[in-house]
């Protein structure tokens, strides 16, 4: 990921040059429309039910207390916002207001470019009333966000088809494994399964990362810890990597599902389990009145909770002074209580405010106080130490686990020490 940062910076400032020229006519524009400030928004969630609705409420809001001041959020394609965003600042044309998924907060801040935040947060409660996992955007102790989710992995579940095949819903792992086989239902012999015990993604992205690491670290194990990969092989984390083989080479999962096909397969009936986050809630709103009422939350039966920081706010370093203050007047206002209630609401997931989530917000939605337990017990899944190279780093381990669980099912020990030559010689130890 960093080359490729390296590589958009070069593009950026080489679009920047040749349009250089003509930036002198933009800035008499732009005069005669002093009293007017424009805040830039792009996001990926500007289009995503819950948080569309969430946002445009947040910029009304702001529009209402600020008379002269617009946001123009507008929705950018997941796939391609990193990159995106990268080139915007690169080119020295960063949104004013800028929302990431903070897997990426690491190589953000490590050019330079978002705004230090420490000084202004120590006047607000925010630290006091937040989250842990806002630790999680600090750079050299100097915080450069806020946090706006952070969640933990949970297990949800088909109530249903634990009570027809009267088996408990599993607490550890040797409980899991059996409910996955008994689970899978193939009731015609043809080798597919009408129904699967448990529903695994088996896409080359992110979200292929993010589900193996949940076994890893569910399971005691880590690829990495500040930078040491000592851990990659050892016993906890080759063990729970021969258990998520394990799924795939019993056919107690679907192949070659992407994250979004998983979901619906299990909003559909067709999986008794799957591990998630919080924002899959909103998806079980879709499924059949006959489904819905059975599909319940319950945590991972794991010894840990894995999870991770989500997304976030910050300031670019280069925007003027009064931008940063509006902006800064934004991320203040999204924190409030009132506000976070309502990211609840219309998302589904537990606010970072420890003070916004009350007996209320709990009864409305009967899966946040299951959240709000996974979250405070969280353990990251982030490469410890490889944060910076965190695109980078994580492709090597998709790469490596792929191979693990599509036949002919690479060994395990093996394919491990290989990934941790490979990520050795590429990226250093």
């Amino acid at each position: 990921m960093k080359k490729k940062i390296l590589s958009l910076v070069l593009c950026a400032a080489l679009a920047f040059g040749m349009t250089a020229c003509g930036s002198s006519e933009k800035e008499k524009k732009s005069d005669s429309s002093a009293e007017e400030v424009v805040l830039e928004f792009p996001s990926w969630q500007a289009t995503e039910p819950g948080f569309q609705e969430f946002w445009e409420e947040a910029v009304a809001e702001f529009e209402k207390r600020h008379e002269n001041v617009k946001i123009n959020l507008y929705q950018v394609p997941f796939d391609s916002y990193v990159d995106t965003l990268t080139t915007l600042y690169a080119a020295g044309t960063a949104p004013q207001i800028t929302h990431i998924p903070s897997r990426y907060f690491a190589q953000f801040s490590d050019m330079g470019w978002f705004e230090p935040l420490s000084d202004r947060l120590k006047e607000t409660d925010i630290l006091t009333n937040w989250s842990s996992l806002q630790d999680g955007l600090q750079a050299d102790g100097e915080y450069y966000g806020v946090l706006l989710l952070g969640n933990g992995y949970s297990m949800y579940y088909n109530k249903a088809m634990f009570d027809e095949a009267g088996i408990e819903i599993p607490t550890d792992i040797d409980s899991f494994m059996e409910a996955a086989k008994t689970l899978t239902k193939d009731e015609d012999g043809d080798g597919d399964p009408e129904v699967y015990g448990f529903g695994a993604c088996q896409v080359t992205d992110t979200n292929f990362y993010n589900e193996a690491t949940s076994f890893v670290v569910g399971m005691g194990g880590k690829w990495s810890e500040d930078g040491d990969l000592s851990p990659m092989t050892s016993d906890p984390t080759k063990k729970a990597l021969k258990l998520y083989q394990s799924l795939f080479q019993n056919n107690y999962t679907p192949v070659g599902l992407s994250v979004e096909q998983k979901r619906q397969y299990f909003v559909e009936g067709k999986m008794a389990m799957i591990f998630d986050g919080p924002w899959v809630a909103s998806l079980i709103d879709s499924a059949s009145d006959e489904i819905k009422p059975n599909l319940l939350v319950s945590t991972i039966p794991f010894e840990n909770v894995p999870g991770s920081v989500s997304n976030s706010l910050h300031i670019p370093a280069t925007i003027s002074d009064e931008e940063k203050e509006l902006v800064w007047e934004f991320i203040q206002m999204v924190a409030e209580d009132d506000f976070q209630k309502l990211y609840m609401e219309k998302v589904g997931s537990p606010s970072p405010s420890k003070t916004a989530i009350d007996d209320e917000i709990l009864k409305e939605n009967p899966f946040l106080g299951q959240f709000v337990e996974d979250a405070e017990k969280a353990q990251e899944i982030l490469p410890s130490g490889y944060e910076k190279d965190y695109g980078e780093f994580t492709q090597y381990i998709i790469d490596g686990v792929m191979t693990m669980v599509t036949d002919p099912y690479a060994d395990v020990d093996k394919t491990l020490d290989d990934m941790k030559t490979k990520i050795t010689n590429e990226l250093g130890e």
